[in-house]
């Protein structure tokens, strides 16, 4: 990064200085350094600050600088008047504690700051087959990333220690470098004895070991009396820090590098009693899960390890829903097995664990440290689940489809619980890629393969509801399953919701995806649920509640690093923002929504299903043309024309007529009115029904394209859906004016008005309002005279710039009533905004 800003600024003289741990204490080293390399006395302001002088500093590895040289030079850029010069400082998150206080002063002064992350699993796999030609198996990985901290310098470091063939070996040893060794016992000699304890019994035990439990684990060895007193003081010389507060209070090295050093000085004699101290200690804290822990390390020590105890008490807290807790003792279990393929096999079994508790990111941390040297349908089944939730096609189908052919092949015994797991991702993968009759095959494998009440079955069930649905064109039966736990229990009410929406029933869709359980588990799921919810509401017309619930999915997306469902999410937040008049926040959903060829359909429909919607209702032709054809192409790769599920053909074809194409529209538009047909969805049918009288109208039909248009009018109001009402009469009224019938448009735009009020469509108001005023009929304004006393009220105060809650507080009535009135205010005086208030009532 520094060398990028030293090339980004050509002209400029470049000085820089690395800072060296043994001169740490010699006051104004660095400065004398800068001196040396600009060749200049001691006034090195003149020699910097000169007209049209350009001079970049870096220093690297700051936190061994010393002080009186930062301060000077800080003081020295801060203070340039007529040259320039630019400060870069480059060092490690954790300082000497003298030195923490001045690098903190800088941060607040700089311009900048940047904080690098650590290296991933991932990058360590990879730097290390580039440096030494090997792919570290999943065991090893983990330990060089512990002891480096995903440092590149302290990586480098560890591999240049050895020769490059120490890493083929089949679990080699991680080497401790001379350099890190030299260190550490610097440090350590620094320390009196009962720190060096404490810094010892830390090294064994590990990371995020609670402070009380190191406390007590040190006073066996100091005595009680000495243990505070020493950790304190490793605290104080910069070796260990405390993290955390109250009962999440921890104590851990600060360089992995010296819990490496120390932890391998330590016998295993030492080490085994210093674990079983700790058990002991949180066997009296009453956590059973961490004593049974440290124990089985204490037992590892001498070679008395039984990891079937350690994994089966794994799967019991699995079958308790403690599914972290279960993925950590699994993953416990794989690092003391010392058969290669049997520690993988656990190994496999705590990302899967992961998965089961939702914690996706962990879940692919963890999966970064498989051996990808040992493959086994079990783990493609896993990875290729992992790349569904990341929004990698090509790798999920591939992985998904390589388990498959290996566990249905039938040339090997397979256990029913990999075949439903397998079925489950791949009921997913079916979902996410829109492939419904493989589904439905999929989850007719999962009922015969699946015990009855087991959670792969229930949840798979829940999928098929959707499916099944879709391939029939009618809403299945909602059936709660035997056994269903409340996990399972919000994944039918996702299907339900879903498919209630699709089936003209909103108000069924919003109850059951607006209950949540706010368990962990059920956050991949409830994720689903903010995406229907969101699109759920907006059909019933609350704008802004529908946009919120799109923000609040989509931070839960980020969150939870469920990449496949944000273009759902994206697509109700960008219409919303468009119906509310904010072109810029429409904007910038929108730019969210550049999913590429290799996405799911799940995230390329929704996608292209906005930009049609948005750039149609803005009278962008060419760019919903551009969207149209895109979904044209998409349902030539898979049939995503069930009725009701994805329905754009109705927008695409009224395009098609703006753009002269009536003919192509009409035999685009038919083929979509012969799949709806039997499937008996009203709101398909009216908003079909819009189109088609458009087109009658065009094809000279007129008095058939009225009647399409009224049936399409009168069928939508019936439904309680002034999403699709308010814009199915706003067209309605526009073919009206452009045939003359100013006055039955009017009545139509009237309507819309209000629809678009209520939701706070402030776009779609706006525009009506225009309508009305070309239409010459409904353009004059009302007057306050029509408005009841307590609207009247309300309107001067709002006129003279009261917020809603400050006329509630003047009036003695709830938010609520004024927002209410306000709507009411609004339609009758034939204005969009407040600002239009004072124009109407200061002209009367």
């Amino acid at each position: 990064m520094a060398r990028e800003i030293a090339a980004a600024l050509p002209g400029w003289t470049t000085v820089r200085v690395r800072a060296l741990p043994w001169e740490s204490g010699d006051e104004g080293r660095l400065l004398d350094c800068v001196r040396d390399h600009l060749g200049h006395g001691a006034d090195l302001g003149r020699r910097i600050d000169t007209k049209d002088g350009s001079t970049l500093l870096i220093f690297d590895d700051a936190h061994w600088a010393d002080a009186a040289s930062l301060r000077d030079l800080t003081s020295l850029v801060l203070r340039m008047r007529r040259g320039r010069c630019a400060l870069v400082l480059t060092c490690a998150a954790e300082v000497m504690p003298d030195l923490s206080a001045v690098l903190a002063e800088i941060r607040a002064v700089a311009d900048l700051t940047v904080t690098v992350p650590p290296l991933s699993t991932d990058d360590i796999r990879a730097v290390l087959q580039n440096e030494v030609g090997v792919q570290l198996g999943a065991t090893t990985l983990r330990r060089v990333a512990d002891c480096t901290d995903g440092r590149p310098g302290r990586l480098r470091e560890l591999v240049s220690a050895v020769p490059a063939d120490h890493w083929s070996a089949v679990d080699p040893v991680v080497p401790v470098p001379e350099l890190w060794r030299a260190r550490t016992l610097q440090k350590l000699r620094d320390l009196d004895d009962h720190a060096r304890t404490a810094v010892t019994v830390t090294a064994v035990l590990g990371r995020e070991v609670p402070f009380a439990v190191v406390r007590q684990v040190c006073g066996g060895y100091t005595g009680p009396g000495h243990a505070l007193a020493a950790v304190s003081a490793a605290v104080t010389a910069g070796v260990l820090r405390v993290v955390g507060s109250g009962s999440r209070e921890y104590v851990d090295l600060v360089d992995g590098a010296d819990r490496h050093v120390v932890a391998g000085q330590v016998s295993p004699e030492v080490g085994a009693d210093i674990h079983r101290r700790a058990a002991q200690v949180f066997e009296e804290r009453g956590d059973g899960e961490e004593a049974l822990l440290h124990l089985t390390l204490a037992r590892s020590a001498t070679g008395e390890v039984d990891t079937r105890e350690v994994a089966t008490y794994a799967e019991d807290l699995g079958y308790q829903g403690l599914w972290r807790a279960s993925s950590r003792m699994f993953r416990l279990a794989a690092t003391v097995e010392p058969d290669q393929g049997t520690a993988a096999r656990l190994q496999l079994a705590a990302v899967e664990a992961l998965l089961a508790a939702a914690d996706i990111p962990e879940a692919v941390a963890q999966a970064g440290s498989l051996d990808r040297g040992r493959r086994s349908p079990q783990q493609d089944s896993m990875l290729g689940y992992l790349a569904i939730h990341e929004g990698r096609r090509s790798e999920a189908v591939g992985l998904l489809s390589r388990a498959s052919d290996a566990l249905m092949s039938g040339g090997r015994a397979v256990a029913d619980g990999d075949i439903a797991r397998l079925a489950a991702r791949q009921i997913l993968l079916c979902l996410v890629e829109w492939n419904i009759p493989s589904l439905v095959r999929w989850a007719e494998l999962s009922e015969r393969r699946s015990p009855y009440t087991s959670g792969d079955r229930i949840e798979s069930a829940a999928i098929a509801m959707v499916g099944r649905s879709a391939l029939s064109g009618r809403p299945r039966l909602d059936v709660a399953a035997a056994g269903e736990d409340l996990a399972q229990t919000e994944s039918r009410d996702v299907a339900v919701g879903w498919v209630s929406l699709i089936f003209d029933d909103p108000l069924t869709a919003y109850q059951r995806l607006s209950a949540r359980s706010h368990l962990d588990v059920t956050e991949r799921t409830i994720l689903w649920k903010d995406a229907w919810l969101a699109r759920t509401t907006l059909v019933l017309g609350k704008v802004e509640e529908a946009r919120r619930a799109a923000e609040l999915g989509l931070e839960r997306a980020h969150r939870l690093g469920i990449a496949f469902l944000e273009p759902l999410l994206l697509w109700t937040a960008a219409e919303a923002a468009d119906l509310q008049g904010r072109p810029e926040l429409c904007r910038h959903y929108l730019s969210q929504l550049g999913v590429g060829s290799d996405a799911f359909m799940i995230q390329r429909i929704p996608a292209e299903m906005a930009r049609l919607v948005i750039a149609h209702g803005n009278g962008d032709l060419a760019g919903a043309e551009r969207a149209g054809q895109a979904l044209c192409t998409l349902r030539e790769e898979t049939n995503i024309s069930q009725p009701g599920f994805w329905l754009w053909e109705d927008v695409y074809s009224q395009v098609l007529v703006r753009l002269g194409r009536v003919a192509e529209a009409d035999g685009f538009l038919a083929e979509a009115e012969e799949r709806a047909a039997e499937s008996g969805i009203d709101s398909v049918r009216a908003r079909l029904l819009l189109p088609r009288g458009n087109i009658l109208i065009q094809q000279g039909r007129t008095d058939e394209g009225l009647d399409a248009l009224a049936e399409a009018s009168d069928t939508v109001a019936r439904l309680g859906m002034p999403f699709y009402e308010g814009r199915i009469d706003l067209e309605y009224g526009q073919l009206l004016r452009r045939l003359g019938r100013r006055r039955d448009a009017d009545i139509l735009f009237g309507k819309a008005q209000s629809i678009f009020s209520a939701m706070g469509a402030t776009r779609m108001v706006d525009l009506t309002v225009r309508e009305r005023r070309a239409g010459g009929v409904g353009a004059r304004q009302g007057s306050a005279g029509e408005l009841s006393p307590q609207e009247q009220q309300i309107a001067k105060l709002v006129a003279a710039g009261a917020t809603n809650r400050e006329v509630s507080a003047e009036l003695f009535v709830s938010p609520k009533t004024v927002e209410y009135h306000l709507t009411r205010i609004f339609r009758k005086l034939s204005i969009a905004r407040r600002s239009e208030l004072a124009d109407v009532l200061g002209g009367e």
